[in-house]
């Protein structure tokens, strides 16, 4: 059998979100994924590693919000170059003298990662892992962001397409339940509902991957707001260059802070 979004997904409403509940199952039971995209289309099988890394990364398919499940939950991911398709098991450095070049190790790092799903047994993306996957997407329906992301954070989608647009974000994070307490730093739009202000109103944002951090511990997503403990610094009123550092130390702990 073959499936395509734009031929397989009805337009009728409720069709349309019973379509979209199977997405998940839909692309992890598939034979194997076949990328089409005319930019990577335009490169041939045969040509130099870090042009057809480039193809890939700065093609239309890479910049897709919904193109993401795809490429994690397929169990054989292909790319159809101009004169056939290749595994993109075979896209990634060997050689030790392409390893050691660090222009075609990063873009094979950024590439490697559209394995993650696969390569770590399906485990469910975190908050960090997932805003990291989306920072370059983008999507025409905003209020779809929860619902093509959900699969891979373990969150039936079900739940989601019913709810309104406006409340998929505080819903999903609901389902979620847990976030990095950092998350309430990121230089972020945020929701305007009581209870969470805190949010992000979107993941696909660069800012919000700078600002997450490996802390070790999680913040509770509940109704009634965000639970987590911080750390308070109090010192006297202080007046600081804005364009010098500052360093400060606790003398109790031999702790400093820049």
């Amino acid at each position: 059998g073959l499936w395509m979004d734009s031929m397989c997904i009805p337009e009728q409403g409720q069709l349309r979100k019973s379509a979209i509940r199977l997405m998940k199952k839909t692309y992890a039971e598939a034979t194997a994924v076949l990328v089409i995209d005319s930019g990577i289309q335009s490169c041939s099988a045969s040509a130099p590693l870090e042009e057809k890394l480039r193809r890939i990364l700065t093609s239309g398919w890479m910049q897709r919000l919904w193109t993401l499940q795809e490429a994690q939950l397929a169990p054989k991911l292909y790319f159809q170059f101009s004169d056939g398709p290749v595994n993109i098991e075979n896209l990634f450095p060997t050689k030790y003298e392409d390893s050691a070049d660090p222009l075609l190790l990063s873009l094979g790092i950024e590439v490697f990662r559209l394995t993650h799903f696969r390569v770590f047994g399906r485990k469910a993306f975190n908050v960090t892992q997932i805003a990291r996957a989306l920072k370059w997407r983008t999507t025409s329906k905003a209020e779809d962001e929860t619902i093509a992301i959900a699969g891979l954070m373990d969150i039936d989608a079900g739940k989601l397409v019913d709810v309104p647009g406006y409340e998929r974000m505080k819903t999903f994070l609901l389902l979620m339940g847990k976030v990095p307490p950092s998350i309430i730093f990121a230089p972020v739009e945020r929701l305007s509902m009581p209870g969470f202000r805190w949010a992000p109103h979107t993941l696909m944002v660069p800012d919000l991957v700078a600002t997450l951090l490996n802390e070790g511990r999680d913040a509770e997503c509940t109704p009634d707001g965000l639970l987590s403990e911080y750390e308070v610094l109090r010192f006297p009123e202080t007046h600081i260059d804005e364009h010098s550092t500052c360093v400060i130390k606790d003398s109790t702990k031999g702790q400093t802070y820049q």
